[in-house]
């Protein structure tokens, strides 16, 4: 009995020198807890019912409806006449109600804003990772350019006053544009569309969320089209398809990053291209922006613990036991 206790005792001393002579245990030890910590399982629970769903959706189609009725009566009928510095201003409002509303359901839902990766801790790697794309793109540009001798086409030429351009082009990156519907059609529609299906398999149910925001991220241009663009209505289909392929990409981007600062930010430059050459100038810029923003996206997703996948699901109801 004494030789246990006595074995003991020096098993414990030997531990607390261990940790005395070398004391980057210590710091290793909480680094491998934080670790844990922060790599621990997130989870997003929505109601299992479509009513938030159609109701958002309803309510973003009636404000954009009520932006294009008030761009109409201050900018006139024709929209490509419109001054964009001017357009992104008088979207402003609107897109503050889109942001409150959106806000609202997801509280109604039971889930945070910043559960679905807008939050302050998610701002300045969504920068960042931004500022990595915009370089890029403007590296690529200018040296096809230079190489093809079309060095015409490069600098800054906007059809607005030079101080308006950065207003314009962070107004677009944020709020007026981007990150308001990144917020709406990937932190809570594509989210929520991923969790009614939850009970597939991941893959599958990743899909679904990133098709079905899309979809829905092109129903909810049906008003610009009918009442700004003058589509006709037997064109609505084309109007949703049109806004497809931009929607998966943001999709796929928003399901990489988990961020919708980023997300907004690569929405909002596809809007507000401000990059020191004409973009028309290189031929296929715009694919090769979208697919430069989602490798960026795979990157952050390797770098970022935040990016990891989270568990999207309904709220299960307790089952009743019989008596």
């Amino acid at each position: 009995m004494g030789s246990e206790v006595t074995s003991r005792s020096s098993l414990m001393i030997t531990e607390v020198n261990s940790f005395l002579i070398y004391p980057r245990n210590i710091l290793l030890l909480y680094c491998r807890d934080h670790r844990r910590m922060s790599t621990s399982p997130r989870h997003l629970r929505f109601i299992p019912s479509l009513v938030p769903l159609v109701a958002l959706v309803s309510f973003v189609s009636i404000v954009a409806a009520a932006s294009v009725t008030a761009h109409t009566a201050v900018l006139g009928p024709e929209s490509s006449e419109y001054p964009k510095h001017l357009s992104a201003i008088l979207s402003f409002p609107f897109m503050l109600i889109l942001i409150l509303g959106t806000w609202g359901v997801l509280r109604y839902e039971g889930v945070s804003a910043s559960a679905v990766g807008l939050s302050r801790s998610t701002f300045l790697p969504a920068v960042v990772a931004f500022g990595v794309l915009w370089g890029w793109v403007s590296i690529v540009g200018v040296g096809y350019l230079v190489v093809t001798g079309a060095t015409a086409q490069l600098g800054f030429a906007f059809d607005m006053p030079w101080y308006w351009v950065p207003i314009w082009f962070l107004l677009t990156l944020t709020v007026s544009n981007g990150l308001t519907e990144e917020f709406v059609f990937r932190g809570y529609v594509q989210n929520k569309c991923t969790a009614l299906v939850s009970s597939r398999s991941h893959g599958l149910s990743a899909t679904v969320g990133i098709l079905g925001g899309a979809v829905l991220f092109g129903v909810a241009h049906i008003p610009i089209g009918l009442l700004l663009e003058g589509v006709p209505p037997t064109a609505i289909p084309l109007i949703i398809l049109g806004n497809l392929i931009p929607g998966i990409t943001y999709g796929v981007i928003y399901y990489l990053t988990q961020n919708v600062w980023y997300a907004g930010f690569v929405h909002g430059f596809g809007n507000a291209t401000v990059v020191p050459f004409d973009p028309s100038a290189v031929p296929s810029f715009v694919p090769v922006a979208a697919v430069s923003g989602i490798l960026i996206a795979l990157g952050y997703r390797h770098m970022r613990r935040d990016a990891r996948p989270v568990t999207i699901d309904i709220q299960r109801q307790p089952s009743k036991s019989t008596e």
